[in-house]
């Protein structure tokens, strides 16, 4: 987890405050306010750190943070267990901070070049019984040497619990110079991955025996085992198309480390692929000039795409004797966007008067598997996305947690297998003729679909009378009324902004 803007490294948090970390976050040498002896020093007094509030089971607990107008550049990586079990749980997590030869993880007393900002309180012990604030040992995994740090919760974790963070924060200080820089490469790599064992026959272990004897020691062997075979590696960096393809080919995590641009090319994920794409502040795009359907990205395997940065494809195919549909990304696999991404079509959205045709642009296009929106920005001249089971999936889903779409959302009835569409959160906006921001097309009645929180700036519509709103926000009266009354879930009164 991190901050939200404009939370104070002293604030006392309330629900809301921390958001998740998304990878592709830029880290820059930092530079201090203040004289360098305690530009870096995070806070050790309760009265100047922050509290946790409802973010652990302690809601008194406090963690010292830098104090933002001591240092610019540090950023928050806030590394929480949540026992999501229903037994007790004795916890750990080992995280990995990549540490080449040549790149000092210490102190502001050493001028370190990487700083790392971990909890100290005695709930967190080692293998060695003492509080985890040392490091442990270095290993490679994937080519890159990591330095190792092993936090164990040693009390009971109770279910919906979450512990205190192990790690809080990390700097690059301002005594890493164009040396250390070359020697990290295109990015800083934190590795973590947290175990759990329940309680239950293992009291008289205590956390540490416990752990052990469900996962085995901490230690160089299966420290590299564990990380080695972690979701998402290898981890590869990439800053022109070439590169692209071919560690799209490989897939994995793939970091943007420059703006690409395909041209012409596609982007094929296939069904055996899993792909992490993290943009980085940078812009993917690509164009086709050919009047006829065109896809920017078909994703038929799993792919998340994360990090600031915008994918943008455009086309000047005009309509003509046929309809044609234009996709930046056409979903047939599972999809998730996470973090401050642009999904766009530039693609003007155009009508044949004397033909009749249409040239439709979606933004995305999902047709199969499951989509998961968590934020970011869904733009096209046309529909920002449309739902619909052209695959004869049994089953498919789309969940919005968050985000703004721009251009209609269109879910499609569909007589192929059944399609699960749920609204959590969002804001909707139409374009052109379209008066929905969200319309809901069921024919067949094989659509599941709830609505129960949101911001809509025009009318839901749809061609049923089902009960599926049951929360959200309308940005109108006149939204409200446009609204299908027959939408409205029982007890429901709908809420204008």
């Amino acid at each position: 987890m991190k901050r939200k803007d404009g939370v104070s490294y002293n604030a006392t948090l309330a629900e809301g405050d921390l958001e998740p970390f998304v990878d592709g976050i830029k880290l820059y040498p930092a530079y201090p306010l203040v004289d360098t002896t305690i530009a870096y020093e995070a806070m050790d007094s309760q009265s100047d750190s922050l509290k946790w509030g409802p973010y652990v089971h302690d809601g008194t607990a406090w963690n010292g943070l830098w104090r933002d107008d001591y240092v610019v550049g540090a950023v928050d990586k806030m590394i929480f267990v949540e026992n999501t079990g229903n037994s007790d749980a004795y916890v750990r997590t080992i995280f990995a901070a990549e540490a080449p030869e040549g790149v000092m993880i210490g102190y502001a007393s050493n001028q370190a070049d990487i700083i790392l900002n971990m909890n100290g309180i005695n709930r967190y012990t080692n293998s060695n019984g003492v509080q985890s604030n040392n490091s442990m040992f270095n290993v490679e995994i994937d080519g890159t040497r990591y330095l190792v740090f092993e936090y164990c919760y040693s009390e009971i974790m109770k279910p919906g619990e979450w512990t205190r963070p192990s790690l809080l924060q990390v700097v690059m200080t301002h005594w890493a110079d164009n040396e250390v820089v070359e020697l990290l490469g295109d990015t800083y790599d934190i590795l973590a991955l947290s175990q759990a064992v329940q309680v239950e026959n293992m009291e008289h272990l205590g956390a540490h025996g416990a752990l052990n004897a469900a996962f085995g020691e901490v230690n160089v062997q299966n420290v590299t085992k564990w990380f080695s075979e972690m979701k998402g590696l290898p981890v590869t960096t990439v800053s022109t198309s070439e590169e692209l393809t071919a560690a799209l080919a490989e897939g994995g995590t793939i970091v943007l480390t420059n703006d690409v641009d395909m041209g012409t090319e596609d982007i094929i994920i296939p069904e055996d692929k899993e792909v992490d794409l993290v943009l980085s502040g940078y812009t993917l795009s690509g164009t086709d000039d050919e009047a006829k359907t065109t896809v920017f990205i078909s994703n038929s395997g799993t792919l998340t795409i994360s990090g600031e940065g915008t994918i943008d494809y455009y086309s000047t195919g005009a309509a003509g004797d046929a309809d044609y549909g234009f996709y930046t990304i056409d979903n047939r696999g599972d999809l998730t966007i996470d973090g401050d991404v642009t999904i766009k079509n530039s693609t003007a959205d155009v009508w044949n008067a004397e033909g009749g045709m249409q040239k439709t642009v979606f933004a995305i296009d999902h047709k199969g598997g499951d989509l998961t929106i968590n934020g970011g920005t869904i733009e096209s001249n046309g529909r920002s996305v449309r739902i619909s089971n052209y695959t004869n999936s049994p089953t498919m889903s789309a969940v919005f947690n968050g985000g703004t779409f721009i251009g209609q959302v269109w879910l499609q009835g569909q007589k192929n297998g059944e399609v699960y569409f749920t609204v959590n959160g969002g804001e909707f906006s139409p374009v052109g003729s379209d008066a929905s921001s969200i319309f809901i097309t069921n024919s067949v009645g094989n659509n599941t679909v709830a609505i129960n929180d949101g911001l809509f700036n025009t009318k839901v519509g749809a061609s049923i009378a089902t009960p599926i709103i049951s929360g959200g926000v309308f940005a109108t009266q006149d939204a409200v009324d446009k609204t299908n009354a027959g939408l409205f879930a029982d007890g429901y009164t709908p809420v204008v902004k």
